[in-house]
């Protein structure tokens, strides 16, 4: 027996809006993608906005650019989120960014891209399931995952034009570039 559960999304106007990008294929998916952010923002428990703001990502960041090797960086990483007391999926997914970025050839982009990306990846992956079949946008499996690859470009894309990479890990300046980030990924320029 597992002991998984699913936890969708809270089930609020803005979810809904993103739920029918889910369901019409004639939705464009920068729309879809606008309209995961401005969700995302607007969650009552969880504003990933201020989640991919917290000083620990910053922390991750910074691990990204300076780190060693790709290990070296997780476990770097991982004792600083311990150390802190900052676990969460954010904290996850900014893991998961260390390890693409160290490594490449433009760190900080490779970190930034990769944590937006996953992050929608994330809220994505909680509802899509349940909008798979022939009355959907997506009637198969395997086209909810080209989807997902559709959406998670976008947002890549997206985040490369927002605004310039910090070059530095302070904690005010990781919150002030995520913020414009998630500013543009709304649509909300």
């Amino acid at each position: 027996m597992g002991t998984s559960a699913s936890h969708p999304s809270p089930s609020t106007i803005n979810w809904h809006a993103v739920a029918r990008g889910y369901e019409r294929d004639d939705i464009p998916v920068e729309r879809i993608a606008q309209e995961l952010w401005r969700a995302a923002q607007s969650e009552p428990n969880a504003n990933w906005s201020a989640l991919l703001s917290s000083p620990i990502i910053a922390t991750c960041f910074d691990i990204a650019v300076h780190g060693d090797d790709p290990v070296t960086a997780v476990r770097s990483a991982t004792r600083e989120i311990v150390r802190t007391r900052q676990s969460s999926i954010a904290a996850d997914i900014a893991k998961h960014a260390v390890l693409r970025s160290v490594g490449a050839t433009n760190r900080a982009e490779t970190f930034v891209g990769t944590l937006f990306s996953e992050a929608s990846n994330y809220l994505v992956s909680r509802d899509l399931s349940s909008y798979v079949g022939p009355t959907f946008r997506n009637q198969t499996v395997a086209q909810a995952i080209q989807f997902k690859k559709e959406l998670s470009g976008r947002v890549a894309e997206v985040v490369r034009q927002a605004a310039p990479v910090p070059s530095t890990r302070d904690p005010q300046a990781w919150q002030a570039y995520v913020h414009r980030v998630a500013v543009e990924l709304a649509g909300r320029t």
